[in-house]
């Protein structure tokens, strides 16, 4: 084989660092039409052809291509998005130990449709001409893993620096021909392919030495027969990121080297398999965004699937927001795929999350990946790792939350646009095929639309179904001729305030309930949770009374409140056994919940199902997951019947703070085992993550951590159940009295100081917005009467027990009030950007984005615990405004080269374009 190069040259090495794993919108040509030479399988079905269209409806029993797109069983055209599994499986046993049926539901909730399965040829063929099937066995059953959650599989032959023996993976060592050149390992694997060992051991391969090529050809044969039916594998992706030793162009090394490879691989599989897709990987060297010259003898039923690292931003993970690297590099892949008639797919891509500008690198491929249809496998679902979707707990990383979008799964027609306004409004444009049958799917997550969202589609009809981790849009096009154009909106629901307070405002009696919401409203607080209670509204079967419920959600919603209401609790006449919450009539419950939903349409859009159901002070004798989980279903069926718009909340858990099977959040996991399609029935877990006695600190709780910690647990339980729901807090709150109360027989009351519950409530609230909650709701609003004796649920408020509403002066504001109006002040509007890090221990500091009215950002930082110390701020418009807990100006002391702000246990706000030391 001639070779105008006989070594990798310093320029490609130089290159090899933008490699893997460690747009122009697609052409138009011939997608309306059915392609020639289809393999029998094909069929033209009756009864379905578009009268002027001339078109035939069509079947087929697997996905395949036309030379543009990737078309499913159906007609339509196919968007494939998800992830490589997984990085983990590239040593013996070659399958992470932790991959199970949960991972790949996992993978669903996320909106992916596909993984990218890595498999290896050492695996399948330790030994020459002896194929593993108990390997294949395992690869096998997670394929089933991966079709039981509506997940394809692409099964992509990995390798990294050709093998084993050079410490990597891929070939076996029995396949490593490269007449014992020394290899001397590097600290950067990529460098390895700089060796002369590796590209003599590629060159035998392309030279087929010893018939090399042949027996992996062979290797790949037996792996497609033994998928060859498999309706879950969508296709094979043939070698991984091929190297081309001592070619010495991308030119010689195509026709020379890889086309043959790719030639004889089609050849081969399609004798065996005639179902499955060919995805067809360029030169490792196209990683950095070049075009390939790939060009296959045989095109039906071929996929391109080149790779792409931005170059500059990998050399030291450091991004430079310029996206002109990833528009140069699609559109090079484009044109690739349109030169030999085939689509493409972006085989791998991703970013270390600890790198500079990793958020942007993540959404400006986002953007342009959505706005040219490109299907795609980010890098990688693996447990840990700073390319990973996952942590090393297995929970979901930010990076995530990103790639988990509104798409289109299968479009039944030409896809035109996608895109994502500012707001979060999602408009995808498609022409409509109508020789097409099935509809048209889109996949729309909760994580996305924490609030809920309204599908507007005038061309025709939408429906939709629920769907791990999100909604399924179906859109029925209403039939025209010519088809024209049909766009669907994905608009957001506006979402309630950050900040709330969950209050007992009163319904009876107007001087209160006007004073109450008056200091509500003062204090910036626009979202009340208040009880609706079952026995007062329904007092009889039939009969409803909501005259001082209509009075609390009217005069909140003249001062701009919006009002949560809690649907609680037995009722007399309900009840099967008195008082056994168990045996309450879930219908009877939920026709009260359904005319609620319904007598407040348009003026109450959240309704909480029960408050604290897994604990027996309000769900009696004791809890019940099973009664609880026919209730909420219940429930939750009427209020969507009757209010469409309405969004359910999971009644909102106390913590559990006995060990045993409601430890914690430990009743949300009883309910999902005694209802497994629990999710169809609530939008928002409501939780109350108060902290031991309710005297604990939100940073250090002895029994259940800090509060993310909390938090996060809630979010474990979903994950393991399918859901990616938002969590609000509904109540949160430290009792404090002026002086210490005393309860029965004298004994000192569980509270904390004035001051104390002042920043544990401010602290809380930002802590949870860290931790993705999107709504903080305080409890509560007034101190209670003390009357007989004090209990610690008497000293929660954030004002003083006034027994006189009517009569001036008003209640004492306790430092708590005061402290809560500056941070909804300040922070209301404002989106929770992230963490900051400072250089003084024992600081903590969280970043708030530009408000409506501000395009500056807002820090709060404090120091846990009773110690004062300071921190350094670096602002690039002048001195910090910093402002104390409850409204007051702090100094600052400019020290040339920067400002030095005091913090202390008391959250301090600093607004500026600021960074801190």
């Amino acid at each position: 084989m001639l070779r105008s190069g006989v070594v990798f040259s310093g320029i490609a090495a130089c290159i090899v660092i933008a490699l893997g794993c460690g747009t122009d919108k697609p052409g138009s040509t011939g997608s309306d039409t059915i392609p020639e030479g289809l393999p029998d399988a094909f069929s033209e079905t009756t009864g379905a052809d578009s009268p002027d269209s001339g078109h035939p409806a069509w079947a087929f029993d697997h996905p395949w291509t036309d030379g543009e797109f990737i078309r499913d069983e159906h007609g339509r055209v196919l968007t494939l998005r998800g992830v490589n599994v997984s990085n983990a499986s590239k040593g013996a046993p070659f399958m992470p130990k932790w991959l199970g049926p949960e991972s790949f539901q996992t993978i669903a909730r996320a909106g992916f449709n596909v993984v990218r399965f890595l498999v290896f040829w050492e695996a399948v063929e330790p030994n020459e001409g002896e194929y593993d099937e108990d390997y294949l066995d395992r690869v096998e059953q997670a394929v089933d893993w991966a079709g039981e959650a509506g997940v394809r599989v692409l099964i992509d032959m990995h390798q990294d620096v050709w093998g084993r023996k050079y410490h990597e993976d891929g070939a076996p060592v029995w396949a490593t021909m490269d007449d014992d050149i020394p290899f001397n390992p590097s600290g950067q694997w990529w460098l390895g392919y700089t060796q002369p060992a590796v590209i003599r051991a590629f060159d035998s391969f392309w030279d087929n030495r010893d018939g090399l090529r042949d027996k992996f050809v062979a290797m790949w044969t037996h792996v497609a027969k033994r998928f060859a039916t498999n309706a879950t594998v969508i296709g094979y992706d043939v070698f991984n990121e091929p190297f081309q030793g001592s070619f010495g162009s991308d030119e010689d090394f195509c026709e020379q080297g890889l086309n043959p490879l790719y030639d004889a691989l089609i050849e081969a599989i399609r004798a065996v398999d005639t179902r499955h897709i060919l995805f067809l990987e360029p030169s490792i060297l196209t990683s950095i965004g070049t075009e390939s010259c790939v060009a296959p003898s045989v095109t039906d039923g071929v996929v391109l699937a080149p790779h792409f690292y931005d170059p500059l931003a990998k050399i030291d993970w450091n991004y430079d927001l310029d996206p002109s690297r990833i528009e140069q590099a699609f559109t090079a892949f484009s044109a690739s795929a349109a030169r030999i008639g085939v689509p493409w797919f972006l085989g791998e891509w991703g970013f270390s999350i600890s790198g500079k500008g990793s958020a942007e690198y993540y959404l400006d491929h986002m953007r342009l990946l959505d706005g040219g249809f490109v299907n795609w496998a980010c890098y990688g679902f693996d447990k840990g790792g700073g390319m990973s979707l996952m942590g090393a707990d297995g929970a979901p990383k930010w990076n995530l939350d990103i790639l988990t979008r509104v798409f289109p799964r299968s479009v039944a027609g030409r896809p035109l646009d996608l895109r994502e306004e500012e707001d979060g409004t999602v408009v995808f444009d498609f022409e409509p095929w109508p020789w097409v049958e099935a509809p048209t799917e889109v996949f729309v997550p909760d994580s996305r639309y924490p609030s809920g969202f309204r599908a507007s589609f005038p061309a025709g009809e939408a429906s939709q179904n629920s769907v791990p981790g999100g909604t399924l849009v179906t859109l029925r096009p209403e039939p025209r001729d010519p088809p024209g154009q049909a766009r669907l909106t994905i608009e957001p629901v506006a979402p309630p305030s950050r900040f709330g307070l969950s209050s007992h405002v009163s319904t009876s009696d107007s001087a209160a309930r006007s004073q109450e919401l008056a200091l509500d409203a003062e204090a910036g607080l626009r979202l009340i949770r208040r009880d609706f209670s079952w026995s007062h509204i329904e007092p009889a079967p039939g009969e409803f009374v909501f005259g001082g419920y209509d009075a609390v959600v009217d005069e909140a919603a003249g001062l701009g409140i919006e009002v949560l209401g809690l649907l609680d609790y037995g009722n007399p006449w309900a009840y099967g056994s008195p008082g056994n919450d168990s045996t309450l009539d879930p219908d009877a419950f939920a026709a009260f919940a359904g005319e609620c939903a319904d007598h407040f349409k348009g003026r109450v859009r959240y309704w909480e199902v029960w408050n604290e159901e897994n604990i027996d002070r309000f769900w009696k004798p004791q809890p019940d997951p099973g009664a609880y989980g026919r209730l909420l279903k219940a429930a939750s069926t009427a209020i969507r019947d009757r209010c469409p718009d309405c969004r359910v909340l999971f009644g909102g858990l106390a913590p559990g703070y006995m060990p045993g099977p409601y430890w914690l959040w430990g009743f949300l996991d009883l309910v999902y085992k005694a209802h497994p399609d629990l999710n169809r029935y609530f939008d928002i877990l409501a939780i109350h993550p108060y902290t031991a006695a309710q005297m604990a600190a939100p940073e250090d709780d002895p029994m259940f951590g800090s509060l993310p910690q909390a938090i996060a647990s809630a979010r474990h339980i979903l994950w393991a159940h399918g859901a990616a729901k938002p969590i609000w807090i509904t109540e949160i709150g430290w009792p404090a009295a002026p002086e210490p109360p005393a309860g029965p027989m004298d004994k000192p009351l569980p509270n904390v100081s004035l001051d104390d519950q002042a920043r544990f409530l401010v602290r809380g609230a930002v802590l949870a917005a860290s931790a993705g909650v999107a709504a903080t709701l305080l409890y509560t609003t007034f101190d209670g009467s003390a009357l007989p004796y004090p209990t610690s649920e008497d000293f929660f408020g954030i004002l003083q027990y006034d027994p006189d509403p009517a009569s001036d002066p008003g209640p004492e504001k306790k430092p708590s009030w005061h402290a809560v109006r500056t941070m909804t002040g300040l922070l209301a509007g404002r989106p929770y950007v992230g963490a900051v890090t400072t250089s003084t221990p024992g600081v903590t500091a969280h970043r708030f984005g530009p408000s409506a009215d501000s395009d500056e950002d807002m820090i709060v930082a404090w120091s846990p615990g009773t110690s004062k110390t300071t921190v350094k701020v670096l602002s690039h418009n002048g001195p910090p405004i910093v402002t104390g807990i409850s409204g007051t100006p702090l100094s600052v002391q400019d020290a040339g080269d920067g400002f030095v702000v005091p913090v202390g246990p008391d959250p301090c706000y600093m607004m500026g374009k600021l960074s801190i030391q």
